[in-house]
């Protein structure tokens, strides 16, 4: 099945029918002026020619014109089946069939996709019950909260730090758990600064840790509660090499290369 653009039919199906109209009046013209034959008959014979392509113009125009028609009726499935897909999960399968081979060649695309999702299901679940498992038996007061402030998950310590059940600060805003939290604050310094904030005193201070998707744009928040030792991105990338060190020691190298060359 090939796809082409509707003007450039309409446009094929003018210069088709054209030609043919131009070849037959123009044979009709030859005709009719040729010497030694009976007027009647180059007539007849003309006016055959004429017919004969006024005859096949019609069929091209009804040929083209069925082609454009069934070009809608595409559409018009194609539309069907995203409506399908979008307001439920029937089978659409039906309305695929009646497209034919392209109708087969999305069945066969949206097949792969869903293993694809499927796969990729399997994944996100089996990372959350990773995450699950760490945050059950990790020795941090976390709580982990979406950029609106609502908790999503939170240590066995947290909730026996803040006196409350986990099932019970599941779902609430950090502000309702952690008293004296400006949140919105907390979220544009993390957004603007994307280190680390310590608000609270110094007797049991909250620390706030930015979490960055893939796009850059700040996903999830990660409270610490209390004095804890935490290895975050801002420490690991203290312990990088420094460029002044690497720069002192291709010097050294040069130097050293230089007195054995010498020597």
């Amino acid at each position: 099945m090939i796809l082409v653009r509707r003007v450039l039919l309409l446009l094929l199906l003018l210069a088709v029918c054209g030609c043919v109209v131009f070849v037959g009046i123009r044979g009709y013209l030859l005709l009719r002026n040729t010497a030694g034959v009976d007027p009647l008959e180059l007539n007849a014979r003309g006016e055959t020619l004429l017919y004969l392509a006024i005859v096949l113009a019609v069929l091209l125009a009804v040929f083209m014109f069925s082609i454009v028609l069934r070009s809608r009726n595409i559409t018009r499935e194609l539309d069907k089946v995203i409506d399908i897909a979008r307001y439920g999960s029937f089978s659409f399968q039906e309305s695929l069939r009646r497209l034919g081979p392209l109708g087969a060649r999305i069945q066969s695309l949206n097949e792969r996709l869903v293993d694809l999702n499927e796969k990729r299901s399997l994944r996100i679940s089996s990372m959350g019950a990773i995450n699950a498992f760490l945050l059950n038996n990790i020795r941090l007061s976390v709580l982990i909260t979406d950029i609106t402030g609502k908790l999503i998950a939170a240590s066995p310590r947290a909730a026996e730090k803040l006196g409350r059940e986990r099932s019970e600060m599941i779902g609430r805003f950090i502000k309702d758990v952690v008293e004296g939290v400006d949140f919105q604050a907390v979220v544009s310094r993390l957004e603007k600064e994307h280190v680390e904030i310590t608000e609270g005193g110094e007797r049991d201070p909250a620390t706030y840790y930015p979490v960055f998707n893939r796009n850059n744009d700040l996903s999830n928040i990660v409270c610490v509660i209390g004095k804890e030792e935490v290895v975050s991105a801002a420490a690991s990338r203290a312990e990088e090499r420094p460029r002044g060190a690497a720069s002192v020691s291709r010097v050294a190298s040069f130097v050293r290369k230089a007195l054995r060359g010498r020597g």
